[in-house]
């Protein structure tokens, strides 16, 4: 029960079980956030700003807070800024306190279309005594863990850095954050500084999130965290896309304090029973029992794909072909390496956008796939996000100049089209589809991004309708393929990297993805430390949903071993190399087929999968 106190020279306390927040001085919004022993985490600025494109939003001067009960939930305090905006007719920060947890919104009235929303921090000339401008809260822990991974070289970084975690990938030289896309919207803070960047220093975490009830309530591209000195804040990128007339509240933001390492600390922020009327718990869904099939060991062809183009120099999109893959397969049966599920990986499909396959590579690609399950064994076909090749131009998000950049899931035809082309790939052979079971969803970090971008919603919709951008529209988009998949076969396998619970209805399978950025200046970096770390943040988010171990791209053959033997141990082990590597001039050796064979099957003797082809 969170406890409301004054200090002696009137000062608000606030207190719970393993934090209490203290008012600095009289007439400013800065408060200590303590642990139970008093050490501080932070200074919360009880600060924001919801900037439009019609302008940016200052704060000219803050009220003293108002104290209240929660209704209908003990225990909860709600503490409210009344603030006067630049921006907005009326403007409140809003604090919810309960005993475990802090959580904070921005509301506001008045017209606009929200750029860049801002929390814990903003800008302003409200106590021109101090200073005018840009404020930041102030933080008492040096070290981050990003709920989106990023530099293979670290697991964690320094909490003076910059970091995100949202659908946006970055295909900018500056680096890429496509990884998770979106891992979950969150950050775990601890105190101590990193001594090696690929270990998690020891201690307590503050996880520090936004609390969602669905992905329809997240119209914006990523959760951004700013530092600048000692400084930070979080910012939400709307990009203009939202459009506010009346009242709008931002999603909160959740601080749990005292959580006893990193990953817990990332699925920790959800909200106070007090508010969950407008952000509900980000809580894991439910999982259904999953078809055995599920978990049998994966050969996805792009490994060989790379290794090939390589030799041939060629592109590697060029060799998804029925020859090579029926190679590659013989050569690992071959080895004693037999597995249950096949990926077809890029580009098997004559467009993207319309999923026709390529019958200069595939004559017969449903022949092909009932060959392969009347031998027991299923397929899934790589799947381009977004893409629009071979779509009319106005079925598509497009920029100023009209030029299409992206599918538009929001577009009725183009949404049509989309599921068409999905329930095709399922459907039966007999029936005129190709019999797939299921699909590798990739480039979800391609999601359109830019104020000057337009949707059909953004055109068409009616005053009041939502118009999904960022994180709800590749909902949107995922939502279509996983209804078109499942009404031709409820067993469809759907992998994607968007381990966050708001896609727990659209997806089976969460991807560790690439474990290494060949574009970084050193790129063959040493990739188990980050591949674990990859999987734990995905059983903290999505706790049940099954992980695909991926297999590319590794820096060395010796590398390549170590994943393999860890990999049983942490999701269903995947296979994409068959003679070499291609990122580096190495084959692997006769034993290393044996090597896979050996951890197969162990792996499905300890999930209780059958073996397969004389595996003992």
């Amino acid at each position: 029960m969170a406890a409301v106190t004054r200090t002696h020279d009137g000062r608000l306390v606030l207190e719970g079980t393993t934090w209490s927040l203290v008012q600095r001085h009289l007439g400013q919004p800065f408060l200590d956030l303590l642990d139970d022993a008093g050490g501080r985490w932070a200074v919360m600025a009880a600060i924001g700003a919801v900037d439009t494109l019609e302008g940016p939003d200052e704060w000219w001067a803050v009220d003293e807070p108002v104290i209240a009960a929660a209704d209908g939930a003990p225990g909860v305090v709600i503490v409210t800024w009344r603030v006067r905006s630049a921006r907005w007719d009326s403007c409140r920060f809003v604090l919810c306190a309960a005993d475990d947890r802090l959580a904070v919104c921005i509301e506001v009235e008045g017209s606009g279309r929200p750029t860049e929303v801002r929390l814990l921090g903003g800008r302003g000339s409200a106590w021109p005594e101090m200073d005018t401008g840009r404020w930041w809260s102030g933080r008492g822990f040096e070290s981050l863990v990003s709920g989106s991974p990023d530099s293979p070289r670290r697991i964690v970084a320094s909490a003076g850095e910059s970091a995100v975690s949202g659908v946006i990938g970055s295909g900018s030289p500056a680096g890429g954050r496509w990884f998770f896309s979106p891992g979950p919207l969150a950050f775990a803070a601890t105190r101590a500084p990193a001594a090696d960047p690929l270990e998690l220093p020891e201690g307590e975490w503050l996880g520090i999130g936004v609390a969602l009830a669905d992905a329809a309530a997240a119209p914006f591209t990523q959760l951004a965290w700013e530092a600048d000195d000692l400084g930070f804040d979080l910012r939400l990128d709307y990009e203009g896309h939202t459009v506010v007339d009346g009242r709008w509240a931002s999603p909160w933001v959740v601080l749990v304090p005292g959580q006893p390492d990193a990953y817990t600390a990332l699925a920790a922020p959800s909200p106070p029973a007090a508010v969950t009327a407008t952000a509900a718990d980000e809580a894991t869904p439910e999982v259904d029992a999953q078809p055995g099939w599920w978990l049998e060991p994966m050969f996805c062809g792009w490994g060989a794909q790379w290794a090939l183009s390589a030799e041939l120099d060629e592109s590697p999109s060029a060799l998804a072909t029925e020859a090579y893959y029926d190679s590659w397969l013989g050569r690992l049966a071959a080895g004693g390496v037999h597995p249950g599920t096949v990926v077809i990986d890029d580009k098997w499909q004559r467009a993207y956008g319309t999923c026709e396959p390529d019958t200069g590579r595939w004559p017969d690609l449903a022949a092909w796939i009932a060959d392969r399950h009347d031998a027991g064994i299923r397929v899934l076909l790589w799947w381009k996000a977004w893409d629009s090749e071979g779509l009319p131009p106005e079925w598509c998000v497009r920029d100023g100049a009209g030029r299409p950049v992206a599918l538009d899931p929001t577009h009725p035809e183009g949404a049509a089209a989309l599921e068409s082309s999905i329930r095709r790939l399922f459907r039966p052979r007999e029936a005129g589809g190709l019999g797939a079971d299921g699909l590798k969803i990739d480039y979800t970090a391609s999601t359109p991004s830019g104020a000057g971008l337009r949707t059909w919603a953004d055109e068409h919709a009616a005053p009041g309708e939502p118009r999904p951008w960022g994180i709800a529209l590749l909902h949107r988009l995922l939502e279509i393929v996983a209804g078109a998949a499942r009404a031709e076969r409820a067993d469809a396998l759907l992998v994607t990297h968007t381990p966050n619970a708001l896609f727990g209805d659209v997806v089976s399978m969460i991807r560790l993805n690439d474990a290494l950025r060949l574009d970084d200046p050193e790129p063959l970096v040493p990739v188990l430390a980050q591949l674990r770390h990859r999987a734990s943040i995905v059983r903290a988010a999505m706790p049940g949903v099954p992980v695909d171990t991926d297999d590319w791209a590794m820096p060395s053959v010796d590398e390549w071993r170590v994943w393999q033997r860890a990999k049983p141990a942490e999701g269903v082990p995947a296979l994409y190399h068959v003679e070499g590597l291609g990122t580096v001039d190495e084959r692997l050796a006769d034993g290393d087929l044996r090597l896979v064979a050996r951890e197969w099957a162990d792996y499905r003797e300890r999930v209780g999968l059958p073996p397969r082809h004389g595996e003992t």
